[in-house]
């Protein structure tokens, strides 16, 4: 009996504190300058942000409509935008 008491006491021990996990919200913003076009509207060597939105000059700002994200690669230091896949 003593036995099962301090085996529970190890696994009350050392899986309880792994169970404790934190978060905090994200926010990615990419900024820079390209040409392109978007429905028909030609923009050149145009500034432009992508947040939740994107917000391109002499454009407009327009909201994604389809899921989208960012990703880090620390490995190969890149970053990335991209349509939200399944």
């Amino acid at each position: 009996m003593k036995r099962i008491f301090f085996i529970a006491g190890l696994i009350t021990a050392f899986v309880l504190p792994i169970n404790n996990a934190f978060s905090a919200a994200i926010t990615f913003t990419y900024a820079d300058h390209g040409s392109g076009n978007l429905d028909g509207t030609l923009f050149f060597d145009a500034d432009f942000t992508i947040a939740a939105s994107i917000n391109i000059s002499d454009v407009g700002n327009l909201t994604f409509t389809t899921p989208t994200r960012f990703f880090v690669n620390n490995t190969v230091n890149t970053v990335g935008f991209s349509h939200g896949g399944i």
